[in-house]
């Protein structure tokens, strides 16, 4: 971790439903790169929201998000942003069920300028360096849960993002298969120097991280 901030976040708001729902109340943070953080809170306190608008899934509804020194407002190809620069992990996976393992990872970079071979050797790799060689070819339903969050994992890191948004990534998972989620998510971030944005309800995954932000009704009560 350096004194270089990746994720800058000033006066954040997000409402629904023209207003009748704030999310976020004016939400400052800054992230530092290479940070390990954790964002915790009850539900419905605005943590999964948090993550989302980061990750340039949904828009503000006022305030600022800079990543790596670029205001998020002012760039023009989001889905380009969102592939090159975040990898995202969630709860339910997402894997598509027709595809093994190895095109899972592949998907990520098809719009990139890799050709089949570079995708295939990619994912290939990826999946050896979150213990999964052997089940490159397996389909998700042949998959145990903590193997298909590895697969998520390395579909994640499949374009070499700078920054990886966790939401709930060990919420379906038993306890021993959790620790080994997290230790891999903790070795991917200090080894590669990954900035990691973990949205946990877990406080034993919250304490394996460099800092702890606590949300309540759309603030941040604790950093």
């Amino acid at each position: 971790m350096n004194d270089v901030d990746t994720i800058v976040i000033s006066n954040l708001v997000k409402t629904y439903e023209e207003g009748k729902i704030q999310a976020l109340r004016g939400i400052d943070l800054r992230v530092k790169k290479g940070e390990f953080l954790a964002v915790m809170g009850p539900s419905g306190c605005g943590k999964s929201t948090l993550l989302s608008l980061i990750g340039a899934l949904e828009p503000p509804t006022s305030g600022k998000i800079i990543v790596e020194g670029t205001p998020l407002d002012e760039v023009k190809d989001l889905d380009r942003f969102r592939l090159l620069s975040v990898g995202f992990i969630f709860q339910a996976f997402f894997l598509l069920p027709i595809l093994t393992a190895t095109e899972n990872i592949q998907i990520t970079m098809f719009d990139t300028i890799a050709s089949p071979l570079q995708r295939r050797k990619r994912a290939e790799e990826l999946l050896r360096l979150v213990g999964l060689e052997d089940r490159m070819n397996q389909l998700p339903t042949k998959l145990s849960g903590g193997e298909r969050q590895r697969v998520a994992i390395a579909r994640s890191l499949a374009n070499d993002p700078r920054i990886i948004l966790a939401d709930e990534p060990t919420g379906n998972l038993d306890s021993k298969t959790s620790e080994s989620i997290i230790a891999l998510l903790k070795r991917i971030n200090q080894e590669r120097g990954t900035t990691l944005l973990v949205v946990t309800h877990d406080s034993h995954v919250a304490s394996n991280a460099h800092r702890i932000v606590r949300l309540f009704d759309g603030k941040i009560v604790v950093d």
